[in-house]
């Protein structure tokens, strides 16, 4: 009897114990900090490159666009209210001057991998 309850005792710790840790490695929402526009402009433009496979003048260009797009929406997010309209249309704005620098067939490969990108969320749905 006196196994079972020392058992019991310590399963219920364990239990406590990896509850409490789950908890405080979750980082929470509000404190995070907006991504630096820079190093976000970078990547993004990495990874177009590598969709579409841009040439030194696209990279150049592509690379303004998205620091100032980042830049626009690092700013709206201090009125919480209207961030998610706010980031929707400087995005389309992105992506409409994204497809003004490329070439008709980098528009296709660009549009296809959108298009696949978008796929598996609405499939989630």
């Amino acid at each position: 009897m006196k196994k079972i309850v020392l058992l019991s005792a310590l399963l219920i710790a364990g239990i406590s114990i990896n509850a409490q840790n789950s908890t405080r490695t979750a980082a929470p929402v509000e404190n995070q900090q907006p991504q630096d526009a820079a190093s976000k402009a970078k990547k993004q433009t990495a990874q177009l490159d590598q969709v579409v496979l841009l040439n030194a003048s696209q990279k150049e260009k592509a690379y303004a666009i998205n620091l100032d797009k980042d830049q626009q929406i690092n700013a709206a997010a201090a009125n919480k209210a209207t961030f998610e309209a706010e980031k929707t249309r400087i995005n389309k704005e992105r992506e409409k001057e994204l497809l003004a620098i490329l070439t008709p067939e980098q528009q296709a490969k660009f549009k296809t991998a959108q298009a696949a990108k978008k796929t598996p969320a609405t499939e989630k749905k």
